[in-house]
């Protein structure tokens, strides 16, 4: 699969589609000849600037065209840009002034696609982050592959409502420049500004992950207009009910499984598939070959998720270098179809009276009951059992008798939560995941 490396992109972009829309925030529009501007005005090494492979720290600061630009002029002098900020490298900024003349692009700095182009943190979801090296053919590779997989085309808009300390966030930008697209950025996800934003008929693609899009439907169920081609939908597994209220409401969701490691997407559902789909992350993306590592002799179809191809990356900073294929911290299984259908993570399985429990199922049980918005299903440590299910619950209105009911009739007596948080919203980390340190924070001893 032929690919461009993501400087090249962004020059292409810049010296054939200058009049382009590029970026968008609030009233103001840049297009790729200012932004391309703003990445010439920032000093490169023949200039004094950090030397090509010098680590900088960029802050971004949410919904601002000056970060997008200071990102990319990052890349194009040949640096690594360090995402997040409890994580190695220096704190050096690169500047950029927003009202530079309009002076052509300067020459690239020479880069191998081997070259870490930038170490991004795993999420934290379920443990410390890991800073990931993902290099400039990791990210053409993967932005190559999406763009097969979804068809986004030059012009199209992406809502930008993802941190760019995450990869979710920064494969935004990088596929919007390879397709010669724009990028609606704003300040963080605010329900019902990514309604309005999506139902402007301006924009046709979004990123989500599945709280998010449950917050999205409660502040505005639709129905949204058929301008929109797709909202990916990852970061966790989306329930059935979750999807179908957003295709029901006129939202094209499109589920996904990737992970920081694989630059984002290993799979995805296609634009065309997202009813037949349910349930499933569809096809691995082109390029990607998936896995599934022998499971245990009960239940064989189900084991880890092993990814390898040109997008999953060399390995984690100031470590050896990995060889061979990735073994993620996830399982899954295959349907009949080839479709990944992901479990949940290997790691969150709970061991309760010597039974396992995989939390994922037991949110997808209580997010079938009527009236449940959100769920997370996690482990408390427990002198009895060993560990015991607790269930964090959003359900406005709803007698807390009728879910515990609900999850007594749908699961498995070892799989009924026998500790429960009743709250008005689940608490997130910036990537925009459920914070399940805090939920068992909250929790009073037993």
């Amino acid at each position: 699969m032929a690919y461009r490396l993501p400087v090249a992109a962004f020059a292409d972009a810049v010296q054939a589609h200058g009049d382009a829309t590029a970026l968008i925030s609030g009233d103001e529009r840049w297009s790729y000849d200012r932004l391309g501007s703003a990445v010439a005005a920032v000093p490169g090494p023949r200039e004094g600037g950090p030397a090509p492979g010098s680590r900088v720290r960029i802050a971004p600061v949410p919904g601002e065209p000056a970060t997008v630009a200071r990102l990319w002029a990052a890349w194009w002098h040949g640096l690594v840009v360090v995402c997040g900020d409890d994580v190695g490298g220096d704190a050096s900024q690169a500047a950029v002034s927003t009202r530079a003349p309009s002076n052509g692009m300067p020459p690239a700095e020479d880069a191998s696609p081997a070259d870490d182009m930038c170490l991004v943190p795993t999420s934290g979801s379920t443990g410390p982050p890991k800073l990931v090296r993902l290099t400039h053919a990791n990210v053409a590779a993967a932005v190559a592959a999406s763009r097969q997989r979804l068809g986004n085309e030059p012009g199209d808009t992406w809502l930008l409502c993802l941190p760019l300390t995450h990869v979710a966030g920064l494969s935004v930008l990088w596929r919007a420049v390879e397709a010669v697209g724009s990028v609606l950025l704003q300040p963080g996800f605010d329900p019902t500004a990514a309604a309005v934003a999506l139902r402007s008929g301006d924009v046709e693609w979004a990123s989500l992950v599945p709280t998010m899009l449950a917050r999205l439907l409660d502040a505005d169920p639709g129905p949204y207009p058929r301008s929109i081609r797709g909202v990916l939908v990852g970061g966790a597994p989306a329930s059935a009910d979750l999807v179908t209220r957003g295709l029901d409401a006129g939202l094209p969701i499109l589920a996904t499984y990737g992970l920081t490691e694989a630059c984002s997407q290993v799979a995805t559902v296609a634009p065309e598939e997202a009813r037949a789909s349910l349930g499933t992350a569809g096809l691995p993306l082109p390029g990607m070959t998936v896995e599934i590592a022998p499971g245990a002799p009960s239940a064989p179809e189900v084991g880890r998720i092993v990814v390898s191809g040109p997008a999953v990356s060399p390995g984690y900073a100031d470590e050896s270098p990995r060889s061979g294929a990735f073994v993620t911290g996830d399982l899954g299984r295959f349907d009949t179809r080839g479709r990944l259908i992901v479990v949940g993570r290997a790691d969150d399985v709970i061991i309760t009276g010597g039974e396992n429990v995989v939390p994922a199922v037991v949110e997808e049980a209580l997010l079938s009951c009527p009236g449940v918005r959100a769920a997370a299903v996690y482990a408390l440590a427990d002198e009895d059992w060993g560990e015991v299910v607790a269930a964090a619950v959003v359900a406005p209105g709803v007698d807390p008798a009728r879910i515990t009911g609900h999850a007594r009739e749908h699961m498995r007596p070892f799989e009924v939560p026998k500790r429960w948080l009743w709250l008005d919203e689940l608490p997130l980390l910036p990537g925009g995941k459920v914070d399940v340190a805090a939920l068992a924070a909250r929790h009073s001893p037993a």
